[in-house]
């Protein structure tokens, strides 16, 4: 079988790069000079540094290198998750063979930086976050039905099958430990509706899976400034996501249409170009619904593994609340949404 890399025990999310549903634009404030001149010595490259305003304690950040005909964006990390970034980056080369837009990294990184770090550098892309434009949706539903094609071929998927297969037990085996009323560290209104969670209601994400991106977020896809076809960043739940396409599909809606102001028609732009471009079709609203739900329910047992496995760090009320609330959006019922699923699917 092949191999995309080291891999580890299930892994838990980090603290997730922005604190909203839809982040905010970018923004780089001046690093100063004496931590800029670390910087180039670690990298070996040379320019202006910017660092990303955020909470990053440094030497661990997001930089902007500005040399004179170009920039890099680099990423500084605990060296102990420069393994799974690297087996990422594999999975993002595979798929920009097959003509999917993706960020690599630059030869000859990652570098060491400081003591248990490691630095990535990427090229940077002058670009933005989507605004919601009816083209960068209609180009992004076509993206998304081509890279669920490459990753469809990627020659992990045993790999990968694995991991997520591990993932989902530890998940399964949460639930099964919040039935019985094991919930130390896990909020009230959290306990309450999982306790109510079957644990087969995870079983649709899972459905025809093969290898998907899993973290298909707004902050994970740019708009190049001369393009309006999307690249697509950050690979590292793809080495776990084992997941129907429709979950990665479900997901994107949630992030880029179904919570937003104009959800009907951002929906059916990127319905039906994911669709003209031969992705698999949802049968009706309900099973849309029914993923969301279980997504929801995921994401709170990550969580709640997070909360019992890092007891020192846990996870912030703002998750907590972003997920319930995101379970409960799924559970009302929209004719307008039920009508759109059933006439795309007669494209």
């Amino acid at each position: 079988m092949l191999s995309i890399g080291v891999m580890l025990n299930p892994w838990l999310p980090r603290t997730p790069a922005h604190d909203t549903l839809h982040p905010r634009e970018t923004s780089w404030q001046p690093l100063p000079e004496e931590r800029a001149v670390l910087l180039r010595q670690w990298s070996g490259l040379d320019g202006r540094v910017l660092q990303m305003r955020g909470g990053h304690r440094f030497p661990a950040g997001y930089f902007q290198i500005r040399e004179k005909k170009k920039s890099r964006f680099v990423k500084i990390t605990a060296s102990r998750n420069a393994a799974r970034i690297e087996a990422a980056d594999r999975m993002a080369a595979f798929a920009g063979t097959h003509e999917v837009r993706v960020n690599c990294l630059l030869p000859g990184f990652p570098r060491s930086a400081e003591t248990n770090h490691a630095l990535f550098a990427y090229p940077y892309i002058d670009g933005s976050f989507s605004s919601g434009d009816p083209q960068q949706l209609a180009s992004l539903g076509q993206a998304v039905a081509h890279l669920h094609q490459a990753l469809r071929q990627c020659p992990w998927q045993q790999d990968v099958r694995h991991h997520g297969s591990a993932r989902q037990q530890m998940l399964r085996n949460r639930l099964q430990q919040i039935r019985q009323g094991q919930c130390h560290g896990i909020p009230a209104a959290a306990v309450s509706l999982l306790s109510q969670v079957e644990i087969d209601q995870l079983d649709i994400l899972y459905h025809n899976a093969q290898v998907v991106h899993g973290d298909l977020n707004a902050g994970n896809i740019l708009f190049p400034r001369e393009s309006r076809q999307p690249v697509f960043l950050d690979f590292e739940d793809s080495l776990t996501a084992w997941f129907s396409p429709l979950t990665d599909l479900a997901y994107l809606l949630e992030r880029f249409a179904l919570t937003g102001p104009s959800a009907p028609a951002a929906t059916e732009q990127i319905l039906q170009n994911y669709y003209r471009a031969g992705g698999m079709r949802f049968e009706s609203a309900d099973q849309l619904n029914r993923i969301l739900r279980a997504l929801a329910v995921r994401a709170l047992l990550l969580l709640a593994e997070k909360a019992v496995q890092q007891d020192d760090v846990p996870p912030a009320t703002d998750e907590w609340r972003k997920f319930l609330s995101l379970h409960h959006a799924a559970t009302q019922p929209d004719r307008q949404m039920a009508d759109l699923i059933t006439r795309l699917r007669g494209l």
